[in-house]
């Protein structure tokens, strides 16, 4: 490793240069590529790397339920009582979930920089964005389709989403109000 001040050759391992006794801080970066401070093991830049989301203002029409299999989901109200399950309605932002130090999950605002999932509900599709899943190793965070009667796992609580499918007439007028827009 070359020390940044006089470019002399020391061994990897070294914290010190032994040619000039300054201090050698070994450069970490994150999967993303950016530099991570000495000592840190979470990238400040990454959690506002949310993928972006288009626009959507129709009306917030019921597609299912996040029903949770194992695990707690904390209520965001009263974070002592605990949720079975969540509505999955269309709506502009994504429900976003962020650990608690107790183990739990618990849903929060989007701008919240805890947050460890959001999922986005939309017409065609519920999807996921999960910033805690092992296995993605580079590249930004996508969100991610999950189909009815799929889990979702996030750390120690896991969640299926049952889909519903809404009423016709639900489809119908849910059309009509975005054509008058």
């Amino acid at each position: 490793m070359k020390c940044s001040q006089c470019y002399a050759e020391n061994k990897p391992w070294a914290t010190v240069c032994s040619s000039c006794g300054l201090s050698i801080l070994r450069l970490e970066t994150c999967p993303m590529g950016h530099l991570l401070p000495p000592g840190g093991q979470e990238c400040p830049v990454c959690p506002s790397m949310w993928p972006e989301v288009g626009h959507f203002a129709g009306p917030p029409v019921l597609r299912g339920f996040l029903w949770v299999e194992r695990g707690r989901l904390a209520n965001a109200s009263d974070p002592r009582t605990e949720m079975a399950y969540v509505e999955v309605r269309d709506q502009e932002t994504p429900l976003a979930l962020a650990s608690q130090p107790a183990g739990a999950l618990h849903l929060t605002g989007e701008d919240d920089p805890d947050v460890d999932c959001r999922i986005l509900m939309r017409p065609e599709s519920v999807q996921v964005c999960n910033r805690t899943r092992t296995g993605r190793r580079s590249g930004p965070p996508v969100y991610e389709p999950l189909p009815p009667g799929q889990s979702l796992d996030l750390g120690g609580t896991s969640f299926r989403y049952l889909g519903v499918q809404p009423p016709v007439w639900v489809e119908k007028l849910a059309g009509s109000l975005q054509e008058q827009e």
